[in-house]
């Protein structure tokens, strides 16, 4: 893991693997992305994951403001925590948004506005694009 054992909240990060191994234990997997964009805890739905629930719960400087790093054209970079390099993770994929599911303040929603030239559907508010790093 690149920043640590806990998320921007010091609560503890939870990988993919546990995540899929025991998921009372870790009820999420953590995922890293623009704080600006996604409230704390926000749920994703990842493609390649069907059942498996990802949160936005930490961040980096990779991830916001001018020093974003976009890896595609018109994908947003998320980063998925998983325990192991040798763990399988897609270069892309698509991750919906679960609307208004989240740790963060009530009412606070996913501020789409700044997905800046990605496709964004309004409604589903599907984004695309996944990153993996360790």
């Amino acid at each position: 893991m690149e920043g640590g054992k806990n998320d921007r909240k010091g609560k503890p990060l939870h990988t993919l693997e546990r995540h899929l191994a025991d998921k009372i234990a870790h009820p999420y997997v953590s995922v890293s992305g623009d704080d600006a964009i996604f409230p704390y805890g926000q749920r994703l739905s990842i493609d390649v994951f069907p059942g498996a629930v990802f949160r936005v719960v930490d961040t980096g400087g990779s991830f916001r403001g001018v020093k974003k790093v976009y890896r595609s054209f018109g994908r947003e970079p998320l980063d998925v925590c998983v325990s192991s390099k040798k763990t399988y993770m897609p270069a892309t994929a698509t991750a919906t948004i679960v609307n208004g599911d989240h740790f963060d303040k009530p009412g606070r929603a996913v501020a789409a506005g700044r997905f800046r030239g990605q496709d964004v559907q309004v409604g589903a508010l599907e984004m695309l694009g996944s990153e993996a790093r360790s």
